[in-house]
């Protein structure tokens, strides 16, 4: 009697896992790319600036890794302009303006990279451990660089942008490539552009920018206005109030993070 009333149990629980596993498969997480095909009225970008514009649209990270010395074809129309589109079409003309490229996804973050690499990958270098907390995703990405051995002193030339931009951030990595480490960044940001541009592999010679189009929000407290004197009161209330930055200023310098 109890092995009958064991049996009987155990077929009654294999069907209602039966009847659950289609509700649990169709009350998934939807996937992470699910935006790709979201709908675009009208899209609308100037040459070079195609990925920056589509990434400022989506408010989604990217990053892109430039054709070794960063040079490209200019495409035979200046001006990319799509209509009634996808960020999947907007990706796949893109990539057909820049034949020498393909799109990815990377753990939520588009990435445009080229379709073939010229010696060594640079952003394949692994970093062993990276431990972030509290400061701004630059100052992330430079100590990323730094650790592996792609500092200025190598040969990397690095340019950020304005301190106020970038979001303060929290991650702690384990061995990991650089690649993962910026596309983490990026992600952790979430209002960032990565781009990254091999000039000469052999001699660990890159350039390499952070970009981000985040204007709301922004603040300058008094210590980086104090600590950044080449800050003239009239800029520092233009950027305060609107976000315009008149002049390319070495915001590593204004920042407490590197201090």
């Amino acid at each position: 009697m109890i092995e009958q009333c064991r049996s009987l149990a155990i077929r009654c629980f294999l069907g209602a896992m039966l009847l659950i596993a289609p509700c649990a498969l169709s009350g998934r997480a939807a996937p992470v790319d699910i935006f790709l095909d979201e709908p675009i009225d009208t899209f609308e970008a100037r040459e070079g600036l195609e990925l920056g514009e589509l990434c400022r649209v989506l408010n989604r990270p990217c990053g892109k890794e430039f054709v070794i010395g960063g040079k490209e074809a200019p495409p035979q129309c200046p001006i990319l302009r799509l209509e009634k589109t996808t960020p999947r079409g907007i990706l796949d003309a893109i990539t057909h303006r820049y034949p020498d490229y393909h799109w990815i996804v990377q753990n939520g973050v588009i990435v445009l990279e080229p379709q073939k690499r010229a010696g060594k990958d640079l952003l394949a270098r692994k970093v062993g451990h990276v431990s972030i907390h509290g400061k701004s995703s630059y100052f992330a990405a430079h100590t990323v660089l730094t650790q592996a051995k792609l500092s200025e002193g190598e040969g990397i030339s690095m340019y950020f942008g304005p301190a106020y931009r970038y979001a303060r951030i929290d991650l702690e990595l384990h061995n990991i490539t650089v690649r993962e480490a910026l596309n983490a960044i990026a992600k952790a940001d979430g209002q960032v552009l990565w781009l990254f541009a091999p000039i000469d592999p052999e001699k660990l010679y890159a350039r390499y920018r952070l970009i981000s189009w985040r204007m709301s929000g922004i603040t300058i407290d008094d210590e980086q206005v104090e600590s950044c004197p080449t800050i003239t009161r009239w800029r520092i209330k233009l950027v305060r109030k609107w976000g315009i930055d008149t002049g390319r200023i070495d915001w590593t310098r204004c920042d407490p993070d590197f201090r």
